[in-house]
């Protein structure tokens, strides 16, 4: 299987905030916007303006929230 693309990756995070996804996701891991926002190097503010959709994660911002949500998606699906 190949690796996502960065655009792929970009597209992916951006359904997962439209959606909900992303804040299911953070939340059924017990994460708070602080830790994930940590994780990302971005403030807690910027992680709560992406789960609400007023704003989207753009270039590295976008990669590193990728990133931790499909490890999250990913714990998920193997404790299911």
């Amino acid at each position: 299987m190949r690796k996502p693309s960065v655009t792929d990756r970009v597209l992916e995070v951006c359904e997962w905030i439209e959606t909900g996804r992303a804040r299911q996701l953070r939340e059924s891991a017990g994460l708070t916007q602080r830790e994930v926002a940590q994780s990302c190097e971005v403030s807690q503010g910027a992680v709560l303006r992406w789960e609400r959709a007023e704003r989207r994660p753009r270039g590295r911002n976008a990669l590193a929230y990728h990133q931790v949500l499909s490890r999250l998606a990913a714990r998920e699906q193997a404790a299911a």
